[in-house]
């Protein structure tokens, strides 16, 4: 998936001993020139429509959500590196997100099958706050207003990197 290419033009910078914002400047800036070729590939998405068909997209689709399980997964048992990892509460809350996601798409009401996952992670963070599982402690440090700033980490290219995105 692209995610996993992104991901391993992070580890290819990493094994040269890049540091964490070499990975980033490294990311950011594929990122950006493959934006490009989606710009162009853009102007040719009618004759792109006979050579990607549905059956194409939703094998792709599939292949990325398959490869998305082991995260879900990790988040749901309690996050990467969680001293509870696996924990019944942790994997109780995570069950009640997903079982009002679920429910929620089997009305039909188009208010509460769309808004269902907001109304599920809503719900699951007040139940998890409610427990004493939500740790607001950093939150009067954190700036009310944030503005981002361009290319903080810099901007470097690695065409080694960047074939693989380029073809995702």
């Amino acid at each position: 998936s692209f995610i996993s290419m992104i991901l391993s033009a992070g580890f290819m910078v990493k094994a040269r001993g890049g540091g964490t914002d070499e990975i980033l400047s490294t990311i950011f800036g594929i990122c950006f020139v493959a934006a490009f070729i989606e710009v162009v590939l853009s102007q040719f998405i009618g004759k792109l429509r006979k050579l990607i068909t549905p059956v194409v997209t939703g094998t792709i689709i599939t292949l990325m959500g398959l490869s998305l399980i082991k995260v879900a997964v990790t988040d749901m048992a309690g996050g990467y590196g969680a001293s509870d990892l696996g924990a019944a509460g942790n994997m109780g809350l995570a069950a009640l997100v997903l079982l009002t996601i679920v429910v929620l798409n089997r009305f039909n009401n188009p208010f509460l099958r769309l808004g269902s996952i907001v109304i599920g992670l809503t719900l699951g963070f007040v139940v998890a706050w409610l427990l004493g599982r939500v740790d607001m402690a950093a939150l009067p440090q954190v700036p009310l207003i944030s503005v981002p700033v361009p290319f903080k980490y810099g901007f470097s290219f690695d065409w080694v990197a960047f074939i693989p995105v380029a073809v995702i």
